[in-house]
């Protein structure tokens, strides 16, 4: 379990100028506050360990839609943005440090994207040096086939039965929201995840609520049975664990 020590860091490395949630207690306020709030919030945390249970309100994102492009009407045209309680957050950074410690052993080399140290700029740069030399020999790139097996080059030409250099690009849709979560669960304790640190993660992904702001007001709040929590710290981690 977190220690007073540890809690204390954790409070001090939340971000600035981010809008809290549904408690609308942000992080400046938290870092101001005295040592008596570090001992209650580290005492909370040690409950929550010890019992695996999570406060009701912190299992509450409150989304904010933000308009991106089309028709104003179609919900699929706004980005969610999901804002949780400044306190859930010091718990969820208590739970990556310690899933960090395994999944920097799960995650391959090849992950870069929230990767400590790495960035998505490396793959990125990796890309363009092998199509660059690629190009300065007189080889070609490929970067997707068909069913009939005809490989389509960067260039716009094509060669049947290519054997050079390919590049396949997927996108997921909704990736993190689609999670299936005892699946995920499941491969978390395949991967040899203590069980004590998968109760927690699952607690924190059980039972969850949304609410939607809009102008001044929020919506009743609803269930969401599928997916990790967006705005967590244990977001993308866990999911490049599961993935």
């Amino acid at each position: 379990e977190p220690n007073r020590e540890e809690v204390k860091d954790k409070i001090a490395t939340l971000k600035n100028n981010k809008a809290p949630g549904e408690d609308n207690i942000n992080s400046e306020l938290l870092k101001i506050g005295t040592q008596q709030l570090v001992t209650k919030i580290h005492v909370l945390l040690k409950e929550i360990w010890n019992t695996n249970r999570i406060p009701k309100d912190w299992k509450i994102a409150v989304i904010c839609p933000i308009y991106k492009k089309g028709d104003p009407m179609d919900t699929s045209n706004y980005r969610g943005i999901a804002l949780l309680d400044s306190c859930y957050k010091i718990l969820s950074l208590a739970l990556l440090r310690r899933l960090e410690v395994y999944s920097k052993d799960l995650i391959g080399d090849y992950q870069s994207d929230f990767v400590r140290g790495k960035s998505t700029t490396n793959h990125i740069f990796t890309i363009r040096q092998m199509m660059e030399k690629f190009y300065e020999f007189g080889k070609d790139v490929h970067q997707w086939h068909n069913k009939y097996n005809i490989i389509y080059t960067a260039d716009g030409g094509c060669s049947k039965y290519a054997t050079d250099v390919q590049m396949c690009f997927v996108d997921f849709k909704q990736a993190y929201d689609s999670i299936v979560r005892n699946k995920l669960w499941a491969a978390l304790e395949e991967f040899g995840i203590p069980k004590k640190l998968i109760d927690l993660i699952k607690a924190c992904n059980t039972n969850t609520m949304c609410k939607v702001k809009f102008g001044n007001g929020t919506s009743d709040s609803f269930e969401v049975s599928t997916g990790l929590k967006q705005s967590d710290a244990l977001y993308y981690k866990v999911y490049y664990v599961g993935l």
